[in-house]
């Protein structure tokens, strides 16, 4: 695949995402391409510096490994330093705000644990990401169906075996390895905005926004029929 046309995503990619991209066949460069043409539009959206407070401030950009998981809030292109929100080994207690390096980051990246950008990450304020993170509580502004959308998007992170099944996992064959879960993942989460409420409605046991987000995405994943342990 030819990454020429997406500069922006080239110069935030790990190295293993860009092997991985690069040795892509021809079968799912469309596909691909549709995910990194939107991905570049939202990097490019990335301030040098926020100018708003800070639960204002968008967060734009997500890495993760394993336990870990960093948020970019702002992005020095002239230096590669991004600033935003670090939770190390998912410690919370610990979690905070400063500068890294994109050379900082890629030195966490080493075979098996991989560094990878977050190719449907949704923008959302860093209040928002401190919600979905359970470091604060909701505010009563909030409207219901956003805070379902966040705890799902973070139920889908720590549970991808339950919600994507053990058949989709064994589709995903050597296209890498979480790019395919990724993909079915990002599939779930932007349709829960959409789905009505009589879809899953079968499906909710009690009134928490948990079993509402777990309930939306199970209704999703029967759609698609994707086996699902929720």
């Amino acid at each position: 695949m030819v990454l020429a046309p997406f500069k922006t995503v080239q110069q935030m990619l790990p190295l293993n995402q860009v092997k991985f991209l690069k040795e892509l066949d021809k079968s799912s460069e469309a596909e691909f391409t549709y995910i990194l043409g939107n991905l570049e539009k939202k990097l490019q959206e990335i301030p040098t510096r926020s100018k708003v407070p800070i639960d204002k401030a968008i967060v734009h950009a997500h890495y993760f490994m394993g336990g870990s998981d960093w948020y970019v809030i702002d992005w020095d292109r002239k230096d590669n330093i991004f600033f935003g929100f670090a939770v190390l080994n998912g410690d919370l207690q610990n979690a905070e705000l400063g500068y890294i390096s994109f050379a900082e980051l890629d030195e966490f990246n080493q075979y098996p644990r991989l560094m990878q950008l977050d190719f449907n990450w949704n923008k959302i304020n860093f209040r928002s990401l401190q919600v979905l993170l359970e470091i604060v509580e909701p505010e009563d502004e909030f409207k219901t169906d956003r805070i379902n959308n966040l705890i799902a998007d973070q139920h889908f992170k720590q549970n991808p075996d339950s919600i994507l099944g053990e058949e989709t996992l064994k589709k995903r064959g050597d296209r890498g390895e979480n790019e395919y879960e990724t993909i079915v993942k990002g599939t779930l989460k932007d349709a829960l905005a959409r789905i009505d409420v009589p879809v899953i409605e079968p499906y909710v046991e009690d009134d928490s926004s948990i079993a509402i987000a777990k309930a939306k995405a199970k209704a999703i994943a029967l759609s698609l029929e994707i086996e699902t342990g929720l």
